[in-house]
């Protein structure tokens, strides 16, 4: 994760300078960090499970960026819900959404919910939460995801349906091209995955 974000920056094309960035699939506050360290005006990460969202906290306090990052132990869904997670379960990056008979109730939030809350606008998002971006990105509202000015989105199940969705909402969408990976962390093991990068036009 660290060769991704410092070195091979793949979230580059995301142009984060004075605006405020969403961060779905925060994991171990790597990409908020980073989002951070090249002038984003504040960031507002969420990530799922307690193992993930613990270090995050642990990273942003080594980093002394709690001024410029907010972190939320929750997931981004369809609508307002919850499930439970056990705390222990340490999960990494490649893991999808799992729920246990047992542990901490994890609250689910919208897209909609937080673009309302933080008064969001004209900021950009990035997503990379290992299958949840379809529920997020097909159920959101043309209103909602008018309020990004860029999106970024790692795929892992193709881009089709959600590059039609950003394109009728009156994005620019382009994609990587797709490729195969098999991920044991994942229910579905067989992954089509890519970036996707949509702008809105000025």
């Amino acid at each position: 994760m660290v060769l991704e974000q410092f070195i091979e920056q793949e979230y580059k094309w995301l142009n984060v300078k004075h605006k405020d960035v969403i961060d779905i699939g925060a994991n171990i506050g790597d990409s908020a960090i980073y989002f951070a360290l090249n002038g984003a005006k504040h960031i507002y990460a969420f990530e799922l499970y307690p193992y993930s969202y613990n270090l995050a906290i642990k990273n942003i306090n080594l980093n002394e960026l709690n001024n410029k990052i907010s972190l939320f132990n929750q997931g981004v869904g369809t609508k307002k819900s919850s499930i439970m997670i056990k705390r222990n379960f340490k999960n990494y990056g490649g893991t999808d959404l799992k729920a246990f008979d047992k542990g901490d109730i994890i609250n689910i939030t919208t897209l909609e919910e937080i673009v309302n809350k933080f008064k969001i606008n004209n900021a950009a998002l990035k997503i990379d939460c290992e299958g949840c971006e379809y529920n997020i990105i097909l159920n959101a509202s043309d209103d909602t995801l008018m309020k990004f000015n860029q999106i970024i989105i790692e795929y892992h199940y193709g881009y089709l349906n959600l590059k039609s969705k950003l394109e009728k909402s009156g994005f620019i969408v382009k994609n990587t091209f797709p490729r195969y990976s098999f991920n044991t962390e994942s229910e579905n093991h067989d992954m089509i995955i890519g970036f996707l990068y949509a702008t809105l036009p000025l």
